[in-house]
């Protein structure tokens, strides 16, 4: 039988795993709610909401 310690060292990488699923689906959603909410120019669907920041800001960062 596994003792205490033996437990808590084979299941350090679930904290590691929720911080990554949380950072990659958390954090855009958040972002475009919060475009959604902040919009100056007009009206934008979420999906052209999504295009038009994969182009501002993705892209932008690789030039």
């Amino acid at each position: 039988m596994m003792s205490d310690r033996e437990k808590r060292i084979s299941r350090w990488y679930f904290g590691g795993i929720a911080s990554a699923g949380a950072a990659c689906f958390t954090h855009p959603l958040d972002l475009l709610k919060v475009h959604l909410q902040t919009q100056q120019e007009g009206k934008l669907s979420i999906l052209q909401l999504t295009k038009d920041i994969v182009r501002k800001q993705v892209i932008a960062k690789r030039n």
